[in-house]
């Protein structure tokens, strides 16, 4: 039943990037191709997205986790999944986001944050679910 759910969640994440207009000029914050990164032991998995509704989602679960569940703290150690989110913005900018298991997160290098495990997990599913982009 949880899993149907986060599927309902995805698609319609995905759904909401179709609607709307779109400004297609030029702007220093435009995010023009996205790389998700996942680390599992000894299995690699990356996934290039530049369709605007799959780097709509990826961007959306960064916004989701980039507020923090509770006070920063240090990673302990974890043995699960790592993933980093690379994003390439129209003025050359690079954003990287990294991500321990379904608890820590951070944005270019700087403190972890504990985020709500939930929400961890939608990312490994966001990959799971999205292949590439041709």
């Amino acid at each position: 039943m949880k899993k149907w759910f986060m599927v309902i969640l995805l698609l319609s994440l995905l759904l909401q990037g179709c609607g709307g207009r779109r400004d297609h000029t030029v702007q220093a914050n435009v995010v023009t191709g996205i790389t998700v990164t996942v680390q599992d032991g000894t299995q690699t998995m990356q996934r290039r997205y530049t369709s605007p509704e799959k780097m709509q989602a990826v961007l959306y679960y960064i916004r989701i986790v980039s507020s923090p569940f509770d006070a920063p703290e240090p990673p302990q150690e974890e043995n699960g999944q790592q993933a980093t989110i690379t994003t390439y913005l129209a003025d050359n900018t690079v954003k990287v986001y990294d991500q321990l298991g379904n608890g820590y997160f951070r944005q270019g290098g700087g403190t972890w944050q504990s985020i709500d495990p939930e929400k961890g997990q939608q990312l490994f599913l966001l990959v799971k679910l999205l292949p590439s982009d041709p």
